[in-house]
């Protein structure tokens, strides 16, 4: 792949709008301009295990303009890197971040509604004593870390084309659920929004109803409500409500609750064992269901 492939995507007229957007355009003649910064660490994001002469090296046979990327040291780039910072990088990605499924993609639709994955990771952060202050990671039982600081992400994205529609960094101590609270303005009607255990949870649940969208997410044993009713399919109706503890803080955060969830659990062998999914798809005749 060539790394030309960057300014097709992130164009020069996106890259510099972004750049003036937060006013990190140079005030005098610079080695490292801020442009080529931003394709620079496009790049180290292209080639992560790569060090930064690798990327260098790539990146001067692939970019105009990039050859004065040669002539400097690492710790001009770091200082260049700081310069930047992260809003420009950010406007960026909220730029181009979004739907590419057609209705001829494959494995992009089931019955109707567009099929979303939302998922959760961490990335290890370089040992530095600034990562260090700012960003924690694991630690053992009695509080002492171990190993390298860590971020933590959730991405919403569609599983047709893998496409990135929204994510959330957060640090490693963040709840990957209460970051997906903050993607769940990406989805909406004729959305299905897929997830793993976790995830669930009647503030959840509400968080990607309310834009319309439908869920399909795999509960853990204590998630499965109170029985309501049972289906013809053999899935069943359950209901949950959120504790008052619950309840009392999404009210003072702006995000009132309702005062129960309905939901559909369908039961399904794994390993031999019994696991189950939570959908807010109801009626399992209907399309979607």
């Amino acid at each position: 792949m060539r790394i030309g492939i960057l300014t097709k995507v992130f164009t020069a007229e996106l890259v510099d709008a972004a750049i003036a957007k937060h006013d990190r355009a140079e005030q005098r003649r610079r080695l490292l301009p801020a442009r080529l910064v931003v394709y620079f660490v496009l790049a180290l994001c292209l080639f992560a295990r790569e060090s930064y002469g690798e990327v260098l090296r790539v990146l001067t046979s692939g970019i105009p303009g990039s050859r004065a990327l040669a002539r400097v040291n690492r710790s001009s780039l770091c200082r260049a890197r700081s310069r930047l910072g992260e809003d420009v990088l950010e406007t960026l990605f909220r730029e181009v971040a979004g739907p590419l499924a057609t209705p001829d993609t494959p494995g992009a639709w089931w019955r109707g509604p567009r099929l979303l994955a939302l998922d959760g990771t961490q990335f290890d952060l370089p040992d530095s004593v600034s990562n260090g202050k700012t960003s924690d990671g694991p630690s053992t039982t009695g509080g002492i870390p171990f190993g390298f600081s860590q971020v933590r992400v959730v991405v919403l994205a569609e599983i047709g084309t893998h496409g990135v529609l929204d994510a959330r960094l957060g640090g490693y101590r963040d709840g990957e659920r209460s970051l997906a609270y903050q993607l769940a303005g990406s989805s909406g009607s004729g959305d299905l929004v897929i997830a793993d255990r976790g995830f669930w949870s009647v503030e959840f649940a509400h968080a990607f109803t309310v834009t319309g969208a439908d869920l399909l997410v795999r509960l853990q044993s204590n998630h499965l409500g109170t029985l309501q009713e049972e289906l013809p399919d053999g899935s069943y109706l359950s209901i949950a409500r959120p504790g008052k503890e619950v309840r009392l803080r999404a009210g003072r955060e702006g995000r009132p609750l309702p005062r129960h969830t309905i939901y559909r659990v369908i039961t399904f062998m794994k390993d031999d064992k019994a696991a189950f999914l939570g959908t807010t798809l109801l009626n399992p005749e209907l399309p979607g269901g």
